[in-house]
């Protein structure tokens, strides 16, 4: 055999080895592709909210309170705060969007979750008893979004009501 004939196999067998190679690289940035993907996801806001109660307060003055409980877990590797709340009353024929009131340990605007962590509180808004009497509600829905553009929603369909009509103060 020439030299030639060893230079061409040589060659071959550097382009096997060289295409092994390549393959393995390609599976390994595959994975590594896979890994960050995964990690990404992990970090992608995400949160979920669940009304544990709920309850209308109607007074002798000429306002209703309506209270929910609810529980907004982090899904998310990263801390989240509230950008806004909002409570839909669908009724029979009309709808009201309400914001939440601005009450000392309570819900509210601008509150923040840290990363994969519950946190349970009351929401607290309030309409007059005309409105709340003549909207024949349906049902409530809460909604809230979070800084990074993430929303959420609850829908209520009972609601319990405390009545203090004839209670003198």
């Amino acid at each position: 055999m020439d030299n030639s004939v060893y230079i061409a196999v040589f060659s071959a067998v550097i382009s096997v080895i060289a295409m092994f190679i390549t393959l393995w690289q390609a599976v390994l940035a595959k994975k590594t592709y896979n890994l960050e993907k995964k990690r990404l996801e992990e970090e992608k806001p995400d949160f979920k909210i669940t009304s544990l109660n709920s309850k209308a307060i109607i007074r002798n003055d000429e306002k209703v309170q309506l209270k929910y409980y609810i529980v907004i877990s982090n899904l998310s590797n990263k801390d989240m705060t509230i950008k806004d709340i909002k409570l839909r009353i669908i009724g029979e024929e009309r709808m009201v969007v309400l914001t939440p009131n601005n009450v000392d340990d309570y819900l509210y605007i601008g509150d923040n979750i840290e990363c994969n962590k519950s946190f349970h509180n009351w929401v607290e808004f309030e309409l007059t008893k005309k409105l709340y009497s003549d909207l024949d509600i349906l049902k409530f829905i809460i909604e809230i979004e979070d800084i990074h553009g993430n929303k959420q929603d609850e829908i209520i369909i009972y609601m319990n009501e405390e009545v203090y009509e004839n209670v003198q103060s």
